[in-house]
């Protein structure tokens, strides 16, 4: 087996502002960890780093479900048969970590066989209005899809700074409802982004973790 092949896999889906140099560098870090990293654009293109165009991308596109769904966004599919691949080229399942816009995405495929374990961090949709009671729907995956995931016992990671207004903290609690041995990680503080743009080394931590118990240490 070659040194790719040897390698972590890790699918990581980019936050509503696009693939650019912040995700990358994150990318890196992930890298010398022992992982190989795949990177999917999700919309827009590659280089993009913009949360206005995003959003409106994500909205035109109807890539992932905005408001109080529980259909399955259509880039699920298209994801679950690229961990598909990737599992079949390293012969080992795969991790995956969804941010933001893509947080919720990961319950989409952590019931399929490709999927090892998942990290959603700061779920961000489908968007709540203040005061709207939690429900299933609010992790931004299809009840089914939700249910077939926490069946399958495999790891989950969630991450949030505890003060983040974009990602309410009643999805923590339906998070924990629905996968009751899922770990966590809330931050302090009123920042957003755990892994890529405001960048939490406890945060970053958990994910490396996570994937040593998924693989076994790195040297």
């Amino acid at each position: 087996m070659g040194e790719a092949e040897s390698r972590r896999p890790v699918v990581l889906l980019h936050e509503l502002a696009g693939l650019a140099g912040e995700t990358a560098h994150y990318a890196r870090t992930l890298v010398e960890a022992g992982c190989v990293v795949h990177m999917p654009v999700i919309f827009g293109t590659a280089g993009q780093e913009s949360w206005v165009k995003g959003a409106a991308q994500l909205c035109w596109g109807r890539q992932l479900t905005l408001i109080l769904s529980d259909r399955r966004s259509k880039v699920a599919d298209w994801l679950i048969g690229l961990c598909r691949h990737v599992k079949e080229r390293h012969g080992r399942q795969v991790v995956v970590i969804g941010m933001c816009a893509t947080g919720g995405v990961v319950f989409s495929l952590l019931g399929d066989d490709a999927v090892g374990a998942g990290v959603s961090a700061q779920p961000s949709l489908p968007i709540r209005f203040p005061g709207s009671r939690p429900n299933i729907a609010t992790l931004g995956a299809s009840v089914t899809d939700v249910e077939t995931a926490a069946r399958s016992g495999k790891r989950l990671l969630a991450l949030r700074y505890e003060n983040d207004r974009i990602c309410p903290a009643g999805r923590i609690v339906q998070i924990q409802t629905s996968f009751p041995d899922a770990g966590l990680v809330e931050l302090p503080g009123k920042l957003h982004s755990t892994l890529v743009y405001d960048p939490h080394d406890d945060a970053r931590r958990g994910v490396i973790q996570l994937l040593d118990e998924v693989f076994g240490g790195h040297d």
